[in-house]
C-alpha cells in the first residue's frame, strides 16, 4: 500500500498549482490503483475536484495533528480491508 499526502496550492497561480497536483494524483493512481492519496488544502472548494481524480481523503487547513493522524489511520484501515487476503 502506498500513502501519499498531497499539499494544495494557495499561491497566486493556485489554479495552475491545483492542476499540477490533480495531474500528479491521476498519475499516482494510474501507476498504483491501490495508492491512498490524502489531499491537504486550505481551499474547501477543491474537495470535489480531488475526489474526482481518486484522492481517498481531504483535510482542510488549518488542522491539528490529531485530525491528521486519525484520518491517516482511517485511510490505512480502509485500504487494508480492501486488499485481498494474502495466499497461504
Amino acid at each position: 500500500m502506498t500513502l501519499g499526502i498531497v499539499p494544495g496550492s494557495s499561491s497566486p497561480s493556485g489554479s495552475q498549482g491545483l492542476a499540477h497536483v490533480l495531474d500528479a494524483t491521476r498519475e499516482i493512481r494510474a501507476l498504483d490503483p491501490t495508492a491512498v492519496v490524502l489531499f491537504v488544502s486550505a481551499d474547501q472548494t477543491v474537495r470535489e475536484k480531488v475526489a474526482g481524480v481518486g484522492a481517498a481523503g481531504f483535510i482542510e487547513k488549518p488542522f491539528n495533528l490529531v485530525t491528521l493522524l486519525e484520518t491517516i489511520e482511517a485511510l490505512v484501515a480502509a485500504a487494508k480491508l480492501a486488499q485481498p487476503p494474502a495466499p497461504g
